[in-house]
């Protein structure tokens, strides 16, 4: 990537910090757990670093001190919520589909602070999300994939 694209901090590095959420959001228990686990490790870290003095360790200790402010932040907007429906599709059910040629795909309908479609962690809010958002076993529902209408069943949901 050129580095025209790359944002740099102060001291010069590279700014890897994230935006901090401002708002409540949903989250699921599993993220809240997951973000707790990386604070706990990130503040031994801080400890760890703190009064260091050498430039690297100082730079590190800025980086750690951004990831905090950010995790806090995070974790204490979260709202988690369970889901009370059992018997259709609402936020963080597991969701196994099927398409016609018998191929199944699974998702995770999620908030928008945990989407990582390569684990199949979706948005809630996406198209496919909303798509899927009070439906039942049995219930078809289009997905647009590679830009082509994919009709899908939902077989499972956990």
């Amino acid at each position: 990537m050129s580095r025209a694209f790359v944002k740099e901090d102060e001291s010069g590095g590279e700014d890897t910090h994230r935006a901090i959420p401002k708002e409540p959001f949903p989250a699921t228990a599993a993220s809240l757990a997951q973000w707790n686990e990386e604070l706990s490790e990130l503040e031994n870290i801080f400890t760890a670093l703190t009064g260091k003095q050498s430039p690297e360790e100082q730079l590190e200790l800025r980086r750690v001190t951004k990831e905090l402010a950010f995790l806090r932040a995070r974790i204490g907007l979260a709202v988690v919520s369970e889901r009370d429906l059992q018997d259709q599709v609402g936020f963080g059910a597991h969701v196994t589909l099927e398409d016609e040629d018998g191929e199944r795909f699974q998702f995770i309908l999620v908030g928008s602070e945990e989407i990582d479609p390569a684990s199949g962690r979706i948005s809630c809010l996406s198209p496919l999300g909303q798509a899927l958002m009070g439906r039942k076993i049995g219930d078809t529902v289009t997905w647009l994939k590679r830009g082509r209408p994919h009709p899908m069943t939902v077989i499972t949901i956990e």
